[in-house]
């Protein structure tokens, strides 16, 4: 499925085939968040805010319907992405594919939760 992002001029970032997010410089309506047992898309003009931990492990995503917190290592580049407004994916991997890969410079995430807002009563 990334393979087809690629053709039409979207960026993967990848760490030995290991793709943990996908750029495209143009910027993109949508952040697609992907992980073994979910995948969800928000909105970036849902986005209200959002923070990144000192030593880089962990982002926290603020949207009008809900949280998200990312985890992994040297995210720091992942948040200026998203900061940019050009990351069109996340995409949490396994330790097992972590350890494969044998990257020690490129950031990597390992888990992505989401906390979606309760429906409001009108």
């Amino acid at each position: 499925i990334y393979r087809n992002y690629q053709a039409h001029s979207w960026k993967a970032r990848t760490v030995k085939n290991i793709e943990c997010y996908l750029v495209n410089e143009r910027g993109a309506p949508f952040l697609r968040l992907e992980t073994p047992r979910d995948c969800r898309a928000f909105s970036y003009s849902t986005l209200l805010g959002f923070e990144c931990a000192v030593d880089g492990t962990s982002i926290v995503l603020d949207f009008a319907v809900g949280k998200v917190i990312l985890k992994g290592i040297r995210l720091r580049e992942v948040f200026i992405s998203i900061a940019a407004g050009t990351c069109v994916a996340l995409i949490a991997r396994t330790e097992t594919e972590i350890i494969e890969s044998g990257q020690t410079e490129a950031p990597l995430i390992t888990d992505i939760r989401t906390k979606v807002a309760e429906k409001m009563e009108t």
